[in-house]
């Protein structure tokens, strides 16, 4: 996980809030294509030849954007290093999976609310 994080923060060391609207719209298209892919893959009669492959790709691309996001120096980061926000990232992406493994222990499905206790 940290790797992918790393190769991510890495592969775009010029990201900035400037163009973050351009990426947040980004985002929205993968996620589209991913919708789209998974739309036609479970199609009886789909009128584009999309495969399980191609819902795995989308779905890829949907993740690189997002964690990509994530990894911005927005205004409240002023005077953080990159890999501050690195940790940071990661620190809350250990806690996302914790609620999700948490839900999965308890027989839930993860893609639901949590309920607090």
């Amino acid at each position: 996980m940290y790797n992918l994080i790393k190769i991510i923060q890495d592969a775009n060391p010029k990201r900035a809030v400037a163009n973050l609207s351009r990426r947040v719209i980004k985002l929205g298209e993968e996620l589209g294509e991913t919708c789209e892919a998974y739309l036609y893959v479970t199609t009886e009669e789909p009128r584009k030849e999309l495969t399980w492959e191609d819902f795995r790709e989308e779905a890829i691309d949907t993740a690189i954007v997002g964690i990509d996001l994530a990894l911005t120096k927005l205004p409240i980061d002023e005077d953080k290093t990159p890999e501050e926000i690195e940790r940071e990232v990661i620190e809350v992406f250990e806690q996302k999976l914790n609620k999700w493994r948490r839900q999965l222990e308890r027989g839930q499905d993860a893609t639901q609310r949590e309920k607090h206790v």
